[in-house]
């Protein structure tokens, strides 16, 4: 019987980093100013705590909808939820912005979820495509590199650029109209990486074996590394040895992957999704948990990664940037080490190793006489 894939999710995540807010003299004209000093933040943060559908500054949310149903938020505030805004200041937590709702393009099987989010430095554009149908691997592979490379997506929401576009200039547009919210439109360009992180999950599936271990070199493993890698050459590229790609767990059976490349995952739980349908739900949460996680180590990576460059250049810290990129480095030390009272997973980790952060987290934890990540 040869594989078959129902349901899968992708999501994109772009994060860009910039220092505007929490510099000695925040611009009068920045919009979301409050984001960059705890005495502001907070109230902001207490408003939303109390009445989630307070109306504040550009619509401004909550980054959660249920955070007793979110596992990554629950286990990030290590179990003691609803937090306080005093708590979502020291752990850096984002507002979440407003988006239009948007039409799914007619060639996608499903539906695209566009969402933002506000940092103290920094914002963040996430695109998730939920594809269902009955795909092949190979139809599976070019499902998602059209959505992530070929595809055009309706964005009339977005001033000056009609008509439909690919990703990526979605995605640019969108972080400049992210970065005039928050800073005013004479704001420059921060800094973000040269490609966005990338998670794949198949949700529901056929035709594989749960107790048989996932076959090195095969088509599934081509399928995994062709929405992690991106290769153009994905067809013909040589494949990797599973223990080189193959994300760390305690618990999992052999036939169980997640794939880690240097930009992207992909889950491939054939227990769940090819299972009765409670492990829909099971994989979905996942999921949703995996892109935070991913978009925490990405946003605070930002803020350590500028921070560096700040002090090379011998420009001084201000209290502000000082007090977070201290939290930053605490968050990451905690998220790498897979500290029982966070959440706890391989992930944050390889992300950290495999994109070369470990460096710049070891030079600023140093400045605040913590040690090395261990």
């Amino acid at each position: 019987m040869s594989v078959e894939i129902g349901d899968f999710r992708l999501s994109l995540i772009w994060v860009e980093t910039f220092l505007d807010l929490l510099a000695p003299h925040v611009p009068p004209e920045a919009p979301l100013a409050f984001l960059g000093r705890s005495y502001t933040y907070e109230p902001v943060f207490d408003q939303l705590l109390q009445d989630d559908a307070a109306e504040i500054a550009s619509g401004l949310s909550l980054p959660w909808i249920n955070i007793t149903h979110q596992r990554f938020w629950e286990r990030y505030f290590e179990g003691r939820v609803p937090p306080n805004a005093r708590r979502c200041w020291k752990a850096l937590v984002p507002l979440r912005g407003k988006l239009p709702a948007e039409p799914s393009p007619g060639w996608l099987p499903g539906r695209v979820l566009m969402e933002s989010f506000y940092y103290p430095h920094g914002i963040a554009f996430v695109v998730t495509a939920m594809c269902k149908g009955s795909l092949n691997m190979e139809e599976t592979v070019l499902m998602a590199r059209r959505v992530k490379q070929t595809g055009r997506f309706p964005i009339q929401w977005l001033q000056g650029v009609p008509g439909n576009v690919g990703l990526k200039t979605l995605a640019d547009s969108a972080l400049k109209a992210l970065r005039t919210a928050a800073l005013g439109p004479a704001a420059a360009p921060g800094s973000r990486s040269a490609t966005p992180f990338t998670v794949l999950t198949v949700v529901r599936g056929a035709g594989v074996d749960p107790s048989v271990p996932f076959p090195a070199g095969g088509e599934s493993q081509r399928a995994l590394e062709a929405v992690t890698r991106w290769s153009n050459n994905w067809r013909f590229d040589p494949l990797p040895g599973l223990e080189e790609v193959r994300l760390k767990s305690s618990i999992a059976p052999e036939s169980h992957i997640v794939y880690a490349r240097k930009r992207g995952r992909a889950v491939w739980w054939p227990g769940y999704f090819s299972g009765p349908g409670e492990g829909t739900h099971t994989l979905s949460c996942y999921h949703r948990n995996l892109v935070f996680a991913s978009l925490t180590v990405e946003s605070l990576m930002g803020l350590i990664s500028e921070t560096v460059k700040h002090r090379r250049q011998g420009r001084p810290l201000s209290p502000a940037h000082s007090e977070c990129v201290q939290r930053a480095a605490g968050i990451l030390g905690r998220l790498y080490g897979g500290v029982s009272t966070t959440y706890r997973s391989w992930h944050p980790m390889t992300h950290m190793e495999q994109n070369d952060f470990t460096a710049a987290v070891n030079e600023v934890r140093r400045l605040f006489n913590m040690t090395d990540l261990q």
